[in-house]
């Protein structure tokens, strides 16, 4: 709890402050980041988890949970599509070697979709319920 809580303070004063050699203090401008733009996506407001992204193809993955899988083209700032079959969707793991992506779903099932084509190829039961995976490129 002590860690913490340290933690939080030490994130505090970075988020105004930085440190220079010989203990000089550097303030950190207040606007870091900018909105460049933003996009809505179809459908009510359901809750998000995991993000992936495809640098080949610009695009982003974003796992929607009730709603699927969405695609964005992220030169375009438009929806690709919604991947078919990939409602509870959690994450997605992309394996651009192999043109798969691996769609883990709430129920426990992987939903294995081309990523050339975003069409889903085949559907894996592993668990009862997921959250989220990852790939081992050393063992497959």
């Amino acid at each position: 709890m002590h860690k913490l809580w340290l933690l939080s303070v030490a994130l505090g004063v970075l988020g105004t402050t930085a440190y220079a050699g010989g203990g000089e203090a550097t303030t950190i401008p207040g606007n870091i980041y900018r909105l460049k733009s933003s996009i809505t996506l179809p459908g009510k407001a359901p809750s998000w988890d995991y993000l992936s992204f495809d640098a080949k193809r610009h695009h982003l993955f974003i796992a929607r949970r009730d709603a699927g899988l969405w695609v964005l083209d992220t030169h375009t700032n438009h929806v690709v599509r919604k991947v078919a079959d990939t409602e509870g969707a959690g994450g997605t793991i992309l394996v651009s070697a192999l043109d798969r992506g691996f769609v883990i779903r709430e129920d426990g099932t992987l939903i294995v979709i081309n990523l050339a084509t975003l069409a889903p190829v085949k559907q894996i039961k592993f668990a009862e319920d997921a959250d989220s995976g990852s790939y081992d490129p050393v063992t497959g």
